[in-house]
């Protein structure tokens, strides 16, 4: 019965922790993939913040079709350039000109975000894997630190119990030899 209350202690403290962990994993979990997808995010939010500018700011290829930032992106001349190279005009954009550079950018922000998701749900996996591990090796080192403890507590009980044995041997083996010696002096009496 003493064993009751440290094994309901002991689960409570397990599945305090595991409430916590799992509150954690919401919080920053570090995750150099996620974070690194996540730099092109913010990359691309910033490009397409520039591509809308130059579309709204007539700095757009009429030839090419592609924005100031695209060109200078792409090749190594600047925009004027090659506006000039191509023979082409310089554009205002219009709606269906900036529909189209949303509809670009949201395809590729979206497939931004779903590689995302996934490296921080494997992430997450993997964290929660380890702390599983973890909890596994701790319960193992319990087990075995709680076996040796029963194995040492029933070694002593055995050893006093042996103690307690050979001190009663003792004791029985003197009162033997004391009989024996009363007996003998008897016996030397009587002769």
């Amino acid at each position: 019965m003493k064993t009751q209350p440290v094994t309901i202690n002991l689960i409570l403290i397990v599945l305090f922790g595991a409430i916590a962990a799992n509150s954690l994993f919401s919080q920053a979990l570090p995750c150099p993939e996620a974070d690194k997808i996540n730099d092109e995010i913010r990359a691309h939010n910033a490009e397409y913040e520039r591509i809308k500018s130059d579309l709204e700011n007539g700095l757009f290829c009429s030839e090419c079709k592609r924005s100031k930032t695209e060109i200078e992106n792409q090749e190594p001349v600047s925009f004027e350039q090659h506006v000039v190279d191509v023979k082409g005009q310089v554009l205002h954009a219009t709606k269906e000109m900036l529909d189209k550079a949303y509809a670009k950018y949201m395809d590729k922000y979206n497939r931004l975000k779903g590689r995302f998701d996934s490296a921080k749900t494997r992430c997450v996996d993997e964290a929660k894997r380890e702390q599983e591990r973890k909890r596994k090796e701790e319960e193992r080192k319990r087990q075995e630190a709680q076996r040796l403890a029963e194995e040492e507590a029933k070694k002593r009980q055995e050893e006093a119990k042996a103690a307690q044995e050979k001190k009663k041997q003792e004791a029985e083996a003197a009162e033997q030899k004391k009989k024996e010696e009363e007996a003998a002096k008897l016996r030397a009496e009587e002769e």
